[in-house]
């Protein structure tokens, strides 16, 4: 990934040319241009390998975005019996 930086005469940064991916930047089209997205996309989803991670893990968690399994988790391990 290649970007220039803009400076002034006074050699404080001015701005960004070019692609670059920061915090509030990270969309598809950041990548679009670089070898990484290509590596990215050649990579199996996780659907592809849903079937070994059930294999090989006791819990595997899809399209669950609340704390609340790893917590219960968590304070079942913690908690004296």
């Amino acid at each position: 990934m290649k970007f220039r930086l803009a400076l002034f005469e006074q050699g404080m940064l001015r701005a960004f040319k070019g692609e670059l991916i920061h915090i509030y930047n990270k969309r598809e089209g950041a990548l679009l241009n670089t070898g990484l997205f290509k590596e990215l996309r050649s990579k199996p989803n996780v659907e592809e390998r849903k079937q070994s991670y059930l294999d090989s893990y006791d819990i595997v968690l899809v399209n669950d975005e609340s704390l609340e399994i790893p917590n219960a988790v968590l304070h079942y391990l913690t908690s004296k019996k």
